[in-house]
């Protein structure tokens, strides 16, 4: 995702849809040669990379495209402090020193420098530089992880769509498939959600975060870090209810999986590792409670959906034992509308066992 004063958007009768970069030559070449600058400049300051980004908002290019570009690649970059001493450090002896001597002018300045730099047996010029080696612009470029130039703009188109949803109210989508990962995000990222059936076509629905009381950034975050499970799917339509930058209007974004076919491309970052066996600690330390029981009944996280009415609803657990199963649905957060719409739900399940744990603790009300 892209800082928000970087989104390129256009509106139109009420739509609203990123503006994505084209895979011509002029925007791959403006991709491999942003890619070159941090491939040629290691061991360079951060400040004189930065800098480079002048020349090529100057070619006439959008600004905002060249500096989303800049901002992925430069999230794949590894800055360090290159200093000999500390700078915190360093500036604690120099000022405490500076302070003793009330220095006014540039010549006693430099004789602060000179007799610190003897007192610690190091060079004036070392001393200078570690003063502030920990400012951004000081931090020196140790590592880049190299990327394509298609797979670059595919990834900052990606990340416009995802920097869009980050302001919608809601979202509803249907995917081809995937939808077990699908799900197992949603939880993981405690989302509220609900899903229709729609003839053969399963349609999620996913509340927003405006809609929950106030926009928050982590579940902006949420929504759009759903984004890449749903575009794994063979195909998939999105369809969000976008606010608008003066926080008055509502915009609709609708997205299809053949209308960008090629223009997108997720890329998960080097420190993002996701495994996770349950949605929540919660789950966690009710498996392995019920584990030590011994019980004859077999515990089985996750299990097929439950049809509900034009609704599907997928339990977090099931016991099952000589050919019996109960269902346990695990509900943490919660409003009153939204357990009176699960219960809904459940009213219209036939034939089916199942236990609803609800946290008191998190009650709203």
């Amino acid at each position: 995702m892209l800082p928000s004063n970087l989104l390129r958007s256009k509106i139109s009768q009420g739509q609203i849809h990123p503006i994505y970069a084209t895979l011509d030559s002029d925007i791959i070449n403006l991709a491999e040669r942003m890619i070159k600058l941090f491939d040629s400049n290691i061991s360079i300051r951060k400040g004189d990379i930065t800098e480079s980004l002048k020349n090529f908002e100057e070619e006439g290019f959008d600004y905002r495209l060249v500096r989303g570009l800049f901002t992925l690649l430069e999230r794949r970059c590894d800055f360090e402090i290159d200093c000999t001493i500390v700078p915190r450090e360093a500036r604690k002896i120099v000022f405490r020193e500076a302070g003793v001597l009330n220095i006014v002018t540039l010549e006693q300045r430099l004789g602060v420098i000179e007799k610190i730099s003897k007192k610690l047996n190091i060079s004036p010029n070392i001393l200078e530089k570690s003063l502030y080696g920990d400012i951004e612009d000081e931090l020196i470029l140790k590592n880049f992880k190299s990327i394509e130039s298609k797979s670059l703009v595919k990834y900052y188109n990606f990340s416009l769509t995802q920097t869009l949803l980050f302001k919608s109210l809601r979202m509803d989508f249907s995917a081809s498939g995937n939808w077990k990962n699908i799900f197992k995000s949603i939880r993981y990222l405690g989302m509220m959600y609900s899903v229709e059936q729609i003839n053969d076509e399963y349609v999620v629905s996913v509340e927003g975060p405006i809609s929950l009381f106030k926009m928050t950034e982590r579940y902006g975050t949420s929504i759009a870090k759903l984004l890449p499970k749903i575009t794994e799917a063979d195909s998939w339509r999105i369809r969000a209810e976008v606010l608008g930058r003066d926080r008055t209007r509502v915009y609709v974004f609708e997205i299809k999986s053949n209308e960008v076919n090629g223009l997108l491309e997720e890329i998960v970052p080097r420190n993002i590792k996701i495994n996770q066996e349950f949605d929540s600690s919660i789950e966690k330390k009710f498996s392995k409670r019920f584990s030590s029981c011994n019980s004859d009944w077999i515990l089985k996280r996750e299990p097929e959906p439950l049809i509900a009415g034009s609704y599907v609803m997928i339990p977090d657990f099931s016991f099952e034992r000589n050919g019996m199963k109960v269902y346990l649905e695990i509900i943490g957060f919660w409003t009153p509308e939204y357990l009176e719409k699960k219960i809904a739900k459940l009213l219209s399940i036939k034939n089916v066992d199942i236990i609803i744990a609800v946290d008191e603790k998190l009650a709203c009300s």
